[in-house]
């Protein structure tokens, strides 16, 4: 499986936000909105933000708030 690990995502409230465009273009952004989001709700610290690249243009970031 190209060297990809699998994992199940813990249950709960996400937020969610979508970047698109080439990975060069999105990479240098991701660090930057998961603190936006962190900013903007109250983190779940007992589950991990996910990184879900859905196509080579389009990634989804989920960062775990408490609900």
């Amino acid at each position: 499986m190209l060297g990809c690990s699998r994992d199940a995502i813990a249950g709960g409230a996400f937020l969610r936000a979508r970047l698109r465009g080439e990975p060069d273009e999105t990479t240098p952004h991701i660090t930057e909105t998961f603190a936006a989001m962190a900013a903007v709700a109250m983190p779940d610290p007992t589950r991990r933000a996910v990184e879900v690249y859905r196509r080579r243009d389009e990634l989804d970031l989920l960062f775990p708030v408490l609900s």
